[in-house]
């Protein structure tokens, strides 16, 4: 263990591994596994909210098309 003063040299301070891997992991976005349990619903939550929108959007475009499509008949003579 290290023992650094702090920039006036009024308190010492060990660092531990545990400081150095909160630190790291802060800088590179890592996350606690709090956050990550937080963050699991919301993505299915949205997946699913986006998905039922496409099959919505689909369904009513599909149903106007049948409404509006023109019938064309081909006779021959």
């Amino acid at each position: 263990m290290t023992q650094l003063t702090g920039a006036r040299g009024e308190q010492e301070k060990v660092i531990t591994a545990a400081d150095i891997e909160h630190q790291i992991g802060g800088i590179t976005g890592e996350t606690s596994d709090a956050a990550r349990q937080v963050t699991q619903p919301a993505l299915v939550a949205g997946t699913i909210i986006a998905v039922s929108f496409v099959v919505c959007i689909f369904v009513i475009g599909k149903r106007l098309g049948k409404k509006q499509r023109t019938i064309v008949e081909v006779v021959r003579i």
